[in-house]
């Protein structure tokens, strides 16, 4: 049998086709392109490149052709698909567009930063998805305001219960996991920066590392991991969070 996620009979139970989307190749390419971008264009905000070859650059990083076979043969090749992402767009640059592009990024600085912007997408999802659960139950638990039903334990009858009184009970979690979600989703708004050797060494670090960040769309005192240890760290919030859906389940009880 094929896995869960894509078999025809199963996937219907299993699937979340908009987080599928939020995963894909296509939504992971789009987010490398969008973080090469975002850097070439801070080198030209702090003035480490002229600022007319940092957009014909970016434009080009928009816009190149790169094929799924070249991806799945750079990661068979390197275990990872940015060194062959990065060789597919300097394949058909200019010789000084060559120059800017990821000049002081490394590969993990993509790889992390692109799964921070995915995780925050995911995040706002399952945001809106439990507000609008959580706002459905309020109507339900208002419609049978005072309606009486009998509560069981072990599938065994016990004591008779108000039906607004039990569906408010479902509630109260989901609006915490509400605020869980943005809490932790302010811990996600980060950008990955270490460069080749993690010391954040291209100079001025201190203003290249916000422009980065501000042409992200992230807060413009975004933090900024120069350590890779850090980076793993913010992974902690995303567990938690894992762990929190994962109790969600028993609501109904």
């Amino acid at each position: 049998m094929s896995g869960v996620l894509t078999h025809t009979w199963f996937s219907g139970l299993f699937a979340d086709p908009e987080i599928a989307d939020l995963l894909s190749p296509a939504a992971d390419l789009a987010r490398y392109r969008d973080i090469e971008i975002a850097w070439t264009m801070a080198l030209a905000d702090v003035g480490n490149a002229d600022r007319s070859l940092c957009k014909h650059a970016a434009q080009h990083i928009a816009t190149c052709e790169i094929a799924d076979d070249t991806l799945r043969a750079g990661v068979i090749q390197d275990g990872l698909p940015i060194p062959a992402f990065v060789r597919a767009l300097k394949a058909n640059a200019t010789e000084t567009g060559k120059q800017v592009i990821h000049f002081g990024l490394t590969s993990q600085d993509v790889m992390d930063t692109a799964m921070m912007l995915a995780l925050k997408s995911i995040l706002g999802l399952y945001r809106a998805r439990l507000t609008h659960l959580a706002d459905a139950l309020e109507v339900l638990a208002r419609a049978n305001a005072g309606n009486t039903l009998m509560g069981y334990t072990r599938m065994q009858a016990a004591l008779p219960i108000t039906a607004d009184g039990r569906i408010t009970t479902w509630v109260r979690p989901l609006r915490g996991y509400v605020e869980d979600i943005a809490r932790i989703t302010e811990k996600l708004d980060v950008v990955q920066w270490g460069g080749p050797i993690g010391i954040r060494e291209t100079h001025p670090a201190d203003a290249l590392g916000p422009a980065f960040a501000a042409r992200l769309a992230r807060r413009p005192r975004a933090h900024l991991c120069a350590d890779r240890l850090a980076g793993r760290e913010l992974l902690h919030p995303w567990t938690d969070t894992a762990g929190r859906g994962a109790v969600a389940a028993n609501l109904g009880r």
